[in-house]
C-alpha cells in the first residue's frame, strides 16, 4: 500500500523507515511543499525504480517547510507521472484556494476504465483508458465535479461531505484519503 507522510517544518522521517517505504513502493513519488508565502510547490518523480536517495534529498532540501509526501505502489493504472500523487483537483476562481488529493488503497469502483469518458486534468486532456489510476479517476469523476458545485468549496465541515461523501469512500481501513 502507498505511503503518505505529512512532515512539519524541521521534521525528517527516520532514514531507514523512509528507505524501506520506498523499496516497498517503487512506482514513483510526489511531494507538495508549503512555501513561506503559503503557496504550494509540487515535486514529482517517476522512474523505473524509485531511488530512495532522491526522496530523501527532496525532503532534506525542503526541511524548513511543511511537506506532504506520497510514495506510490501502483495497483491500478500505469507507472507514469500522471498517476503520481498528489493531484490538484480544485482551484478557486481567483486561484487563491486549492484542494489536493492523496490516497492509499484501491477504490474498486474506479479501478476499471469507463468507455466514452474524457476529462481534463491540469494541462493534460485524455480519454479514459487503462493508463489512469483509480485515485486519478476518482479525483476526476467524483472530487472535481463535487467541489466545483459547492458555493463554498473550502467548507470542509459540511455535514454532507463528512457524513455521506467521505464515509462512502473511506469507511474501511484499506482506504485512506
Amino acid at each position: 500500500m502507498c505511503v503518505i507522510s505529512i512532515l512539519e517544518a524541521g521534521d525528517m522521517p527516520e532514514k531507514d523507515e523512509l528507505y524501506n517505504s520506498v523499496y516497498n513502493n517503487q512506482h514513483g513519488w510526489g511531494m507538495l511543499v508549503r512555501n513561506g508565502d503559503n503557496t504550494l510547490s509540487l515535486i514529482k518523480e517517476v522512474v523505473d525504480e524509485t531511488n530512495p536517495d532522491n526522496v530523501w534529498k527532496a525532503l532534506e532540501d525542503n526541511k524548513e517547510l511543511v511537506r506532504y509526501l506520497h510514495i506510490r505502489n501502483a495497483t491500478v493504472g500505469k507507472v507514469i507521472e500522471l498517476n503520481a500523487q498528489p493531484f490538484k483537483f480544485f482551484e478557486g476562481h481567483d486561484n487563491s484556494d486549492e484542494l489536493w488529493f492523496m490516497h492509499n488503497g484501491t477504490l474498486q469502483d474506479y479501478s476499471n476504465s469507463r468507455s466514452n469518458y474524457s476529462s481534463s486534468y491540469g494541462n493534460q486532456t485524455y480519454k479514459d483508458s487503462d493508463e489512469r489510476s483509480d485515485s486519478l479517476r476518482f479525483a476526476d469523476i467524483v472530487l472535481t465535479p463535487y467541489f466545483e458545485g459547492l458555493n463554498d468549496p473550502m467548507d470542509l465541515t459540511d455535514t454532507f461531505l463528512s457524513d455521506v461523501f467521505l464515509d462512502k469512500f473511506w469507511s474501511s481501513y484499506s482506504n485512506r484519503g
